[in-house]
């Protein structure tokens, strides 16, 4: 191999570790759908810089239309999350008065605790916090 190509290949090596750095942030700090709808959106200005930048005359009417479709399912996917996100308005009565139930019991809350755990001091530790 040449010293170029190992070039090449190391510096493809470090972006990927960037932007797989950059994706896990973005990710992390927003949403997964912030994550899904920005790299649709760096797919449309990529796509649009190469077609500037490098072959115009490859462009057919299929290509674009394939960009227009995946941009518009994007768009859709981000509207229904979007609306499924928000908070569903609640309904009060003055005559519905809601209960709520009482904590479910522990197991290991009777005297005789199952013959098939033996006691650990996690249990023995979360019976004298109460």
């Amino acid at each position: 191999y040449s010293l170029l190509f190992a070039a090449c290949f190391a510096a493809s090596c470090l972006l990927a570790v960037v932007i797989n750095h950059a994706i896990y942030t973005n990710t992390s700090i927003n949403s997964p759908l912030t994550q899904s709808v920005s790299a649709q959106l760096k797919d449309a200005i990529l796509f649009v810089c190469s077609v500037i930048l490098f072959d115009r005359d490859s462009v057919t009417t299929a290509t674009i239309a394939g960009v227009i479709i995946s941009l518009l399912g994007s768009a859709a996917y981000a509207a229904v999350k979007f609306q499924e996100s928000k908070p569903k308005p609640t309904t009060t009565s003055s005559s519905s008065h809601a209960t709520v139930p009482p904590p479910l019991a522990s197991p290991f809350d009777s005297a005789t605790e199952s013959p098939c755990l033996s006691p650990s001091p996690l249990m023995a530790m979360h019976r004298t916090e109460r």
